[in-house]
């Protein structure tokens, strides 16, 4: 009885630790969802944490201000449409090496199911995909 329980428990502790993954785990496909959501929705903070900011060249500062920027003018634009409906992933294409991507979106929005179309470029850093603006 007591085997059967710990089997039972390992079988269920695998299922939820797969679900999770699956709903949690980080895709070119699910970032360039969520950039696009966070952008139309006026969320800098969400659209700032999913772009590569590349520290290395000490550039944060000006990119956050131009990402809030455009933020704004996505906002405004989702305003206009009378919001997002659906955002639809069209097609990824992966380099060689699998480390960068290019994800194509269909947005449509809620006025006359109006569509729009683009695409954003991701790298794959530390199992996170991270828009590229650069």
């Amino acid at each position: 009885m007591q085997r059967t329980n710990k089997f039972s428990s390992f079988i269920s502790m695998l299922l939820v630790t797969i679900a999770m993954t699956a709903c949690f785990g980080s895709s070119p496909e699910r970032s360039a969802e969520k950039f696009f959501a966070a952008a139309y929705k006026g969320d800098v903070e969400t659209v700032i944490s999913l772009v590569d900011m590349n520290e290395e060249h000490g550039m944060e500062e000006m990119m956050a201000g131009k990402l809030k920027m455009m933020v704004k003018d996505a906002q405004t634009e989702a305003n206009k449409l009378g919001g997002v409906k659906k955002i639809v992933v069209e097609s990824t294409k992966y380099s060689d090496d699998k480390q960068r991507a290019s994800v194509n979106v269909l947005i449509i929005f809620r006025k006359d199911n109006f569509e729009k179309r683009d695409d954003v470029s991701l790298i794959k850093k530390q199992d996170t995909w991270k828009v590229r603006i650069m």
